[in-house]
């Protein structure tokens, strides 16, 4: 179904690995399957963390770039992506995208396609209903991004973790199984940088120190905060990504400036690992929106610190199916 184009290894770590394999990892089956892996790690060991840090400093992470051909027209009917051999907050994010050529609103940009993203707080598992899917043509050149790192706070003792790997496996449907709906996935996010900005520290915003409830909301103008729907259409499922580590509470979601969804994140602590994983759980949400309507995102955070939390996140991922072109 699918041809490799390479893979591509940045170390933004300074963290001392043995890499199995520098292959990406690609299979199919004869039951509608679609494996994508990320090159698997023998040794993923701790390293220094602090409140402040972002996903560009030294110290943070390792970054995995891999791409792929479609060969074949599909239909994708669900999502789901595993991290082996480690607690769920090493998998710092994965997604899935393609680019859909140049930006038309933002110059010298590519226009990118995410399929799925996930964090280490979002749900990892998506399934959709008839006559609903995401469809991939044929050629289509696909970009999968993972990041794994091991945070090790100051004053804790780390642990060091042996063959990690993540996986997405994207279901395609049957013959039989007929999607007719194509769904895109939206990202609204709250930031502080102007729409079209290329900040190499990504999309995220500042939280003042000493604040017990601070709610960013999107700037004015055109920003990456709001979604105006060009045409009639539905949304059909959703979810949010906040960092809860970092003060973060919850993500609301708008439409028309009337609040629709709020998710809450919280704290969990698994047995195999001394730092604690968070989790932003899916909550049902489907409504229609005509041409014209507005969605739009907040998100709440905390900060008792003597210092600005940077690179907070705050975004609302839902799949919208648009009835013109959809």
């Amino acid at each position: 179904m699918m041809h490799i184009l390479g893979t591509r290894i940045t170390q933004i770590a300074l963290i001392v690995v043995i890499l199995a394999s520098l292959v990406f990892v690609l299979a199919t089956n004869a039951g509608g399957t679609i494996v994508l892996s990320s090159p698997r790690v023998e040794t993923l060991e701790p390293h220094p963390h602090t409140e402040s840090d972002s996903a560009d400093d030294t110290g943070h992470g390792i970054l995995f770039d891999s791409y792929v051909t479609v060969e074949n027209d599909v239909w994708i009917t669900a999502i789901d992506v595993e991290l082996y051999n480690a607690p769920p907050h090493i998998l710092h994010h994965l997604i899935l995208s393609s680019s859909e050529g140049p930006d038309p609103e933002c110059p010298d940009t590519a226009q990118i396609r995410d399929y799925i993203a996930v964090g280490q707080d979002t749900p990892r598992t998506f399934k959709f209903e008839a006559p609903y899917g995401i469809r991939i043509l044929k050629g289509t050149e696909l970009h999968l991004s993972t990041m794994l790192h091991n945070p090790e706070r100051q004053g804790e003792s780390g642990r060091t973790y042996k063959d990690v790997q993540a996986t997405v496996r994207l279901t395609t449907a049957s013959k039989a199984d007929v999607r007719t709906k194509n769904i895109e996935l939206l990202r609204i996010a709250v930031q502080d940088t102007p729409y079209c900005s290329k900040d190499p520290k990504g999309p995220g915003f500042s939280v003042p120190p000493h604040v017990e409830r601070y709610i960013k909301i999107p700037n004015d103008g055109k920003d990456r905060g709001r979604f105006v729907a060009s045409t009639p259409g539905t949304i059909i499922d959703g979810y949010a990504h906040i960092h809860g580590w970092d003060g973060g509470r919850s993500v609301s979601l708008y439409l028309n400036d009337k609040e629709i969804i709020t998710w809450k994140t919280h704290a969990e602590t698994p047995t195999d690992s001394p730092i604690e994983s968070w989790r932003t759980p899916q909550l049902p949400l489907q409504f229609d929106v005509k041409q014209g309507d507005t969605l739009s995102v907040s998100s709440e955070y905390t900060n008792s610190s003597n210092e600005a939390v940077r690179n907070a996140m705050g975004a609302a991922r839902v799949f919208f199916y648009p009835e013109v072109g959809g």
